[in-house]
């Protein structure tokens, strides 16, 4: 998909009189699926400066590219603006930071993560990560919330996210039935009397 901005209210650029060669040389496939941003209201913005974002969002007219190719996710920016990418809420660093017209690896799905899921499932590990986050024009830090950033953009990658769904459901059915075979069964029996005795004596 691209992940643009256009002032335009039907999403823009698709319709610039320029030949088709031309333009996937700016914008990327024809074919992708188009997201626009939306545009910030004047006092529906919670606050947000809004002259800024604006500012931020002019500089994403050609936008960024996301696409998946055997599982590993990549990005693409196009736009002006700097484009940092983590796959955890934390601060981001240099290293982060896409190069403009780079085609860059942002998610490595069999290296990476399937390696993280087996870790999880044997209990050796945490829950893997299946979200990209990207922030546009400002980096994150450890001072600020990643909420603060006038924009930022949170990408699930679907199959990563499904395979973690199961492992948990394993997991927790595993521990379940475990649990359930090692508790101890506790019964309340007092003990026998002169009538108990009878009874088995008589049977």
């Amino acid at each position: 998909c691209r992940l643009f901005y256009s002032s335009l209210s039907d999403g823009g650029d698709v319709l610039l009189p320029i030949g088709r060669e031309a333009f996937e040389q700016l914008f990327g496939d024809l074919h992708r699926a188009q997201i626009v941003l939306p545009t910030p209201r004047p006092g529906k913005s919670g606050g947000v400066n809004v002259a800024k974002l604006l500012e931020l969002l002019e500089a994403m007219e050609r936008g960024l590219l996301l696409d998946v190719h055997a599982g590993d996710a990549f990005a693409t920016m196009l736009g002006r603006c700097s484009v940092y990418c983590n796959d955890r809420r934390s601060a981001t660093t240099p290293l982060g930071r896409l190069a403009r017209d780079e085609r860059t690896k942002v998610y490595d799905y069999d290296c990476r993560f399937v390696p993280s899921l087996r870790d999880f499932e044997a209990g050796r590990a945490g829950c893997p990560s299946t979200e990209l986050y990207f922030t546009f024009g400002q980096t994150w830090n450890h001072g600020r919330p990643t909420e603060e950033n006038l924009l930022s953009v949170a990408v699930v990658h679907e199959t990563a996210r499904r395979l973690v769904c199961d492992a948990c459901r394993r997991r927790s059915n595993s521990n379940a039935n475990s649990n359930s075979s090692e508790r101890e069964i506790e019964l309340e029996i007092i003990d026998p009397g002169d009538d108990d005795y009878f009874v088995d004596e008589s049977e």
